[in-house]
């Protein structure tokens, strides 16, 4: 058991550092690609909702 460390409760990390950490390290976005495994870094992908669009006025049923 060389090596071994008894668990030892931490003081948690403050929100708002921890969201700062995620934003740092690429967002939600990042950590999905590390559990899909790939390795690909594609930061292109537009934000949630930025494709969305509104249909044309003529488009509006009445």
């Amino acid at each position: 058991m060389e090596g071994y460390k008894a668990f030892a409760d931490e003081k948690p990390v403050p929100w708002a550092a921890a969201n700062a950490t995620v934003d740092q390290r690429g967002g939600w976005r990042a950590y999905a690609k590390e559990a899909s495994g790939d390795g690909q870094d594609d930061r292109s992908v537009p934000a949630h909702g930025a494709t969305h669009t509104m249909p044309a006025a003529s488009e509006k049923k009445p």
